[in-house]
Order: structure tokens, then sequence, then C-alpha cells
């Protein structure tokens, strides 16, 4: 038996910069209401990883839980890599 949905309950973003991006939800109307930050390192076999940490920050609408919930995620272990889009040294030299 399938089991039916309505809506999107909660939704996971991973990002490079944890303030920024959340500076830019707000400015969408979300709101910080829970910092859910692990106190240690975590096992990270789900990932293929030795261990697993992050910051992050559940923001919320102005409905609450009847609404979105977006889960703003930092990895802190292993670190981000790479360069965000727009940021890369191709775009730099053609003056963005």
């Amino acid at each position: 038996m399938a089991i039916g949905g309505n809506r999107i309950y909660h939704v996971n973003s991973n990002c490079t910069d944890l303030e920024r991006s959340a500076q830019f939800y707000e400015a969408l109307g979300l709101r910080r209401v829970i910092r859910p930050i692990p106190s240690r390192a975590q096992p990270g076999d789900a990932f293929g990883l030795a261990e697993v940490a992050w910051d992050a920050w559940m923001l919320q609408s102005d409905i609450g839980l009847e609404g979105l919930s977006l889960d703003l995620l930092m990895w802190t272990t292993p670190p981000p890599t790479g360069t965000p889009p727009g940021h890369s040294l191709s775009a730099a030299g053609r003056g963005r």
C-alpha cells in the first residue's frame, strides 16, 4: 500500500556559509527557530566517512510547524571543498 502525502514538511539545504545563507532565507520570510549542532563529531558510516559534524539552523515560516521547515546545514567535518558558482577563476576572468 502506498503512503499518500499532501505537502512537503522538511527540506535540507547544504551551504558553505551558514550565516550568509540564514540571512538570505530570513529576507524571504523564514525565521531561525532551532540550532541543532552536535556536541562532537558523529560516526559518518552512512556517508562513507569516518566522522561527520555540522553547524545548522532550522528555519520556519510564520505559521510554524504547519508550514515548511528548512534545515540549513553547513558541514564542518569534513570541511566544504570547491568554489561556489560565480566565484571560479574563469568567471573572474570574464568580469563577473
